[in-house]
């Protein structure tokens, strides 16, 4: 409700990345990447928002051309362990059968190490994902499984990695 809640300058940090390789030689092969990350924690929730874009060509033709965006909240139970999620992901890539994939699930994370150093943090829920533009057209229920791992190595430097499962409700 108050517009200098979310967008307090002095909440957010992110960054921006852009890429280019390529090779000239037998063969030729050139890629672009580009990227946006942000986030905001407070200590009730944390917000997390990245796009990526990536496009690739080997001997002039193209052989990768896709976008990923994700959005994701957290809310937190007070100092317990416990939170619960909603998440928010889109995806094209020129080279599948849909236009446009997006998919909404939320759930229930815990946090099983919660140090200044090493922080993992896991999460379960159910949620949907519908395929724009392709063969299927249905909304497809699905399960939410996932992880999150930080570990700090130094004052400005942090390994993370963030793995998510999504199996269909029927199909696990």
């Amino acid at each position: 409700f108050y517009p200098t809640y979310w967008f307090n300058a002095v909440d957010w940090t992110g960054g921006v990345e852009i890429g280019i390789s390529g090779t000239d030689g037998n063969s030729e092969s050139a890629s672009f990447r580009a990227g946006l990350k942000l986030g905001r924690k407070t200590d009730v929730d944390e917000t997390k928002f990245n796009v990526t874009y990536l496009k690739a060509t080997a001997d002039g033709v193209q052989t990768q051309h896709n976008a990923v965006q994700n959005l994701g909240y957290e809310r937190k139970f007070g100092d317990s362990r416990w939170s619960w999620f909603a998440k928010e992901a889109a995806e094209y890539d020129e080279f599948k059968a849909f236009d446009l994939r997006i998919a909404l699930n939320g759930g229930l994370g815990y946090k099983f190490i919660d140090t200044d150093i090493t922080k993992l943090k896991g999460r379960v829920g159910s949620g949907v994902s519908h395929e724009i533009g392709g063969p299927n057209d249905d909304w497809v229920a699905e399960l939410v499984y996932g992880a999150d791992f930080e570990r700090k190595l130094t004052e400005r430097q942090s390994l993370s990695l963030t793995v998510d499962y999504f199996p269909e409700w029927g199909n696990v």
